[in-house]
């Protein structure tokens, strides 16, 4: 047998040992993967004999104290108290002692006074459990995480005794499982920041990992990244979720507050989609207050979104600092296609000093959308296409697109004809700017056909539609779905994304909420084309 550092070392991926980790059922032989050791945690919390067993060895392993922090909780769990340093060793300490099951009211008493250190964690796992005398016992400050938890256990006792305090306090942090007690100085609302017991019930099934860490015998290793599951916004338990199947659960998308002012304590649910239409309209005190530290899917479109809307939005991400550090990793993703959108709407406002005064900005930060949904005045365009001429193509498609002729005239001779300034000459109604680049392409013996424009630049395909066909101002949507949720929101990499190669549209989103009641189906998706549906009584006829 190896040892337990040759193991940790070895890349190989053998699923049935996995799931037989996950399982509590054996420790693999190979821990090389991140999904393995993930699977190993998630193990040892759900089984004491695992842990207590196979997976004992892994206490105290260099390099990996998750391991240690999942041994110590699966100790708590199950009654027993583990010897602890918060002082010395914090990073044993584990965070979550209340998942998958809690330990009884007298454990976590002696926890508490073993280990005053950790009277928050065991404040939370009161709220899960009900233990109302041990939690008055505590003296803690009255905590929106615990108050978070304790109305989703129904703890009542509980959350009416904190939410009776005057100020509440953010003391636990559910993004980076830290205990910030010396940070507690500000009042706090509940705000859906709490990875409350019952979102813990969503799961994700684990893959195999494929790309920088694939197995040794994978032959098309590095193609593709994949490591086998995906990011969790709250990761408390530190397993990342993981089970042989997919679970999914049923949270309030919270849709009133959508089109209402925000409480200052949020009711129970999922914020998800209150946070993607924040970013959608631009809406700079919604958004600030409600993001998470990391991005939602769907968010980076409809921020980009926002900001070529909304030029006060604009301004608010112009200010954000250079990508953070890895721990803050809030605006590091998608910064390229952030940035773009904020130099756009800068242009789009007859604004020049961005490009002026930074002439490195690298050319993954230059917008090719400058036209939508504003048209910039042709001396800006005619100053830009100078100022950055790999630029150039994107004024002469603004001047096709707002029929600035004269500045047309002067951009052409400079110019390369391409079936992307084509598309957009097709769609104006003045036959010259197609009439001249035809002619120019003749003239330069340039083939302006789609396949020879794309040759080698197919993730540009989105260049061939003009925003007056597909632009989302352009379109409405009449398809009513029988609920709404964060997938409602269109936001995806398309052939006809107008924002850079994205696309965000909520338009369904905003249909489905605008229709009474009784016009929203119930049990299948239906176009709202006023002869199949809403039904004729609803029109004042006959059924």
């Amino acid at each position: 047998m190896a040892s337990l550092e040759q193991r940790l070392q070895s890349q190989k991926f053998d699923y049935l040992e996995t799931r037989a980790a996950l399982r509590g059922e054996r420790l693999p032989t190979a821990l090389g993967h991140a999904i393995t050791r993930l699977c190993v945690i998630r193990g040892i919390r759900y089984h004491e004999s695992f842990a207590t067993n196979d997976a004992s060895i892994l206490f105290g392993c260099p390099g990996h104290p998750e391991f240690t922090r999942a041994l110590n909780a699966r100790a708590i769990m199950s009654d027993r108290i583990p010897d602890l340093d918060p002082a010395s060793r914090p990073e044993e300490v584990p965070y979550c002692i209340w998942h998958p099951e809690v330990a009884s009211e007298e454990t976590y008493r002696q926890l508490a006074r073993r280990y005053p250190s950790m009277k928050y964690q065991v404040a939370r796992a009161c709220a899960v459990a009900g233990y109302t005398d041990l939690y008055l016992e505590l003296d803690i400050l009255p905590e929106v995480s615990v108050a978070e938890e304790a109305r989703d256990a129904r703890s009542d006792a509980i959350f009416a005794h904190i939410m009776a305090q005057p100020v509440r306090y953010a003391v636990m942090d559910d993004y980076y499982r830290v205990i910030k007690t010396s940070e507690a100085s500000k009042p706090a609302y509940l705000n859906g920041d709490t990875a409350v017991c019952s979102m813990l019930q969503k799961r994700q099934r684990f893959r195999k990992p494929t790309g920088v860490e694939d197995d040794e015998d994978d032959l098309f290793g590095g193609l593709i990244d994949d490591k086998g599951y995906d990011e969790m916004i709250f990761n408390i338990t530190e397993d990342q979720s993981l089970d042989e199947s997919e679970v999914e659960i049923s949270t309030d998308p919270m849709l009133e507050l959508l089109y209402s002012p925000l409480p200052l304590d949020l009711p129970a649910g999922n914020k998800d989609l209150l946070i993607l239409m924040a970013a959608y309209y631009g809406d700079i005190d919604r958004y600030v207050r409600l993001r998470r530290p990391t991005m939602i899917p769907k968010e980076n479109f409809c921020v980009v979104r926002g900001i070529y809307h909304n030029s006060l939005f604009a301004k608010r991400w112009s200010t954000q600092q250079n990508p953070p550090a890895e721990d803050q990793p809030f605006y590091m993703h998608n910064w390229d296609h952030i940035q773009a959108a904020i130099t756009a709407r800068h242009i789009m406002n007859n604004d020049l000093s961005r490009i002026a005064n930074n002439r490195a900005i690298p050319s993954s930060q230059l917008p090719y959308l400058i036209w939508f949904p504003n048209v910039a005045r042709p001396e800006t365009y005619r100053t830009l296409a100078n100022l950055r001429p790999e630029m150039r193509e994107a004024c002469i498609r603004a001047a096709i697109y707002a029929n600035y002729e004269k500045l047309f005239d002067e951009l052409l001779p400079d110019t390369s004809p391409n079936a992307f300034l084509v598309a957009e000459a097709r769609q104006s109604p003045n036959p010259k700017y197609l009439t001249a680049l035809e002619a120019r392409a003749k003239e330069l013996d340039v083939d302006i056909t789609p396949s020879a424009t794309l040759s080698g630049r197919g993730h540009w395909a989105w260049k061939m539609f003009s925003v007056k066909q597909t632009g989302p101002s352009m379109r409405s949507e009449n398809g009513v779905p029988t609920a709404v949720d964060e997938e409602t929101i269109g936001g995806e990499w398309e052939q006809d994304a107008v924002y850079n190669g994205m696309r965000c549209s909520a338009n369904m989103l905003e249909l489905f909420l605008m229709l009474p009641e009784e016009w929203r189906p119930k049990d299948m998706y239906v176009e709202l084309d006023y002869e199949d549906w809403p039904p004729q009584e609803f029109l004042g006829g006959k059924a």
